[in-house]
């Protein structure tokens, strides 16, 4: 049985040009009571608002905290929304189940909610006191502890990293602790299928290569410059949203030894969090000043020529 997308991708959507064809392959004998529904994960980080009023780091050499303070204001970290948009994609064009997952601080269970207008199916925000401080280590196991615990996934998707601490190392490591095949800086989905995904990604050195791997596997979206960033919701859409519920599970009900989470199962500690301003100074430079400030210049350009 072949299931394929409904043509929007290339046609249509604004994502047509980085999704040029997708399609789900359902063979007859894995096809079960008509259970035809590819299930995807998206993990999501909400980033907090950095500034010299609300961050904890080092004080007079007294280690504090670097963990956001109460009052802090959080948004969704940039790379994870072209990860939510890639699987909406996949839900509008064959037939998938998308659900969130997050984990973050309680204040986050709101915006979290919001997303839930955009037509997700459910949404889980983990939520720990223990889970505080966690590195990326840490972070891993929790997400990928919360995907098993949702009964697991044929995609995951991540984004290829945090505007805050820029690692790249959380989808590997839910890949990893989840013992499944992950990518990293994928840009370009070519094909899908209930036990294979086909797709480009970029490397370091700029080169892009198109590879395989078999599913259930995790993706890092990123680089996917031609995204368009979601609609605004309508009035009807954010208060639909409302309705819906969000799960919080706790470290209690991922099983897990709060030993193996937050600072005391982390192998990193982040001990400063500032906010990087760079200023620049324009210096007006008279003609006779532009002479002596070249003629040195002109000088060791002219002795490398002739040497």
């Amino acid at each position: 049985m072949i299931i394929k997308g409904n043509g929007n991708l290339a046609k249509n959507s604004t994502f047509g040009n980085i999704l040029a064809y997708v399609s789900l392959v359902k063979k007859a004998a894995e096809y079960d009571g008509g259970s035809d529904i590819l299930r995807i994960v998206v993990c999501l980080k909400f980033i907090a608002h950095v500034n010299k009023n609300n961050v904890r780091g080092i004080d007079e050499g007294r280690k504090i905290s670097a963990t956001p303070p109460p009052k802090a204001t959080f948004e969704l970290n940039y790379p994870d929304r072209q990860a939510i948009h890639v699987a909406l994609e996949l839900k509008n064009s064959c037939n998938a189940n998308v659900t969130l997952i997050s984990m973050a601080p309680p204040g986050c269970k709101t915006v979290l909610q919001e997303f839930m207008g955009y037509g997700i199916d459910e949404a889980v925000l983990l939520s720990d006191a223990s889970f505080a401080g966690s590195d990326t280590l840490a972070t891993s196991l929790v997400l990928a502890r919360a995907v098993e615990k949702l009964g697991g996934c044929d995609l995951v998707l991540t984004g290829s990293h945090s505007t805050d601490s820029d690692t790249g190392q959380v989808g590997p490591g839910i890949g990893e602790y989840l013992d499944i095949p992950h990518a990293i800086n994928v840009t370009r989905f070519e094909d899908i299928s209930t036990d294979e995904v086909l797709f480009h990604r970029q490397h370091d050195e700029g080169v892009t290569t198109r590879q395989s791997c078999r599913l259930p596997a995790v993706l890092s979206i990123g680089g996917m410059t031609a995204v368009s960033e979601l609609k605004p919701l309508t009035i009807a859409a954010k208060l639909h949203a409302r309705t819906k519920d969000i799960l919080v599970w706790s470290c209690h009900d991922l099983g897990l030894d709060p030993q193996t989470v937050g600072l005391a199962g982390s192998a990193t500690e982040v001990v400063s969090v500032y906010e990087q301003h760079s200023e620049r100074k324009g210096i007006l430079l008279e003609s006779d000043e532009c002479l002596r400030v070249l003629e040195p210049i002109i000088s060791k350009i002219s002795e490398v020529r002739s040497g």
